[in-house]
């Protein structure tokens, strides 16, 4: 099987690089033969010895990421850039890969989407000097930055200058997750904002993609276009809202006061 082994490797990953080329790639096909990929690896990976071998490895695994991100399967993106990162720290193959830098920045991207905050530091500090000033890397460390200040409007914005087409999807994600938090923030301040004003914020093109972000989210909002305000909560929750925290702060006025006689 040894002497198999280079070719069965070589031939798999010709078929991902045919795969790649065609203008309408057929992403089941390409998840199909990444998972025979993967199962050469299983089988053989133990006998890649030669720099040929290890780098085609590389190379399948790179693909293989790629093909996870465009079936929008992060999971399979976060186990295939876990046997990547092997490779990688092996200095002679890694610094092969004209796609390393990327790759890295992508996972760097899908923890920032998934909060693993904590790995994405580690991450981070494993890296090198050069690593840092790269484009790939130096995107999702500016996003975290944002999140760590919570400019939302920031992070909305960069969406649309990412470093590669490969970022969309987990800037999309990453998008939605920054919505959600922008609109628990607005319905606990506000009553009703002016449309325009929401749709700003919110990083929305148009009054439709607004009724579609509430019905998405399940959000008690409503629309309305003769005033053009977008309304939070119903009057009558608001007044149960009012009525609670009232009855709060009467609370906190009694404890005072008994605090003041004993």
């Amino acid at each position: 099987a040894w002497d198999l082994l280079p070719s069965s490797i070589m031939s798999l990953l010709q078929k991902f690089q045919a795969l790649q080329q065609t203008s309408n790639q057929n992403v089941k096909d390409a998840v199909a033969v990444f998972k025979q990929f993967q199962l050469e690896l299983i089988r053989n990976g133990h006998k890649l010895t030669s720099l040929q071998e290890l780098k085609a490895a590389m190379q399948g695994l790179e693909i293989g990421a790629q093909i996870a991100m465009s079936s929008r399967d992060l999971l399979m993106f976060d186990r295939v850039i876990n046997q990547l990162k092997q490779y990688y720290l092996m200095a002679e193959i890694g610094s092969s890969s004209s796609k390393r830098q990327q790759m890295i920045g992508l996972y760097l991207m899908y923890l920032l989407t998934e909060n693993r905050l904590g790995d994405f530091h580690v991450e981070i500090e494993l890296l090198s000097f050069a690593d840092l000033e790269n484009k790939f890397i130096q995107f999702p460390m500016q996003i975290e930055q944002f999140m760590m200040e919570g400019s939302y409007a920031k992070i909305l914005q960069a969406k649309s200058n990412p470093p590669d087409a490969s970022y969309t999807i987990l800037l999309n994600k990453l998008g939605e997750t920054v919505r959600s938090e922008i609109s628990l923030s607005l319905q606990t301040v506000h009553s009703q904002i002016p449309l325009n004003d929401a749709l700003k914020m919110l990083s929305l093109n148009d009054v439709n993609t607004l009724r579609q972000h509430i019905k998405n989210n399940e959000l008690n909002w409503t629309i309305n276009d003769g005033a053009q305000t977008l309304n939070f909560t119903p009057p009558q929750e608001k007044t149960q809202q009012l009525d609670a925290a009232e009855s709060a702060r009467d609370m906190l006025e009694f404890t005072s006061n008994i605090e003041t006689i004993v």
